[in-house]
């Protein structure tokens, strides 16, 4: 059995060697970790195996904790 090995080098929009081509990009966890905080994240919410028979949406969360609505879900987006 052979294995096909491909190896991939990201552009930025730059042309400059980097982790990818658009978005906060940080080369290391570290870098990650002294960026700013996100503001609003985005779940995924599943019904499959609950039982219940409700449609699954996309979720956006409000994760500042200087905001009214922190920890709280500010949108639903409905899948089909």
């Amino acid at each position: 059995m052979a294995t096909e090995i491909v190896l991939a080098t990201a552009v930025s929009n730059s042309g400059s060697k980097g982790c990818c081509k658009s978005g906060p990009c940080y080369a290391t966890p570290l870098a990650a970790m002294s960026s700013p905080r996100e503001n609003r994240i985005y779940v995924t919410a599943l019904y499959s195996g609950t039982g219940r028979e409700r449609p699954e949406y996309l979720a956006t969360l409000d994760v500042d904790p200087s905001s009214p609505t922190y920890s709280s879900v500010i949108h639903r987006l409905k899948m089909p």
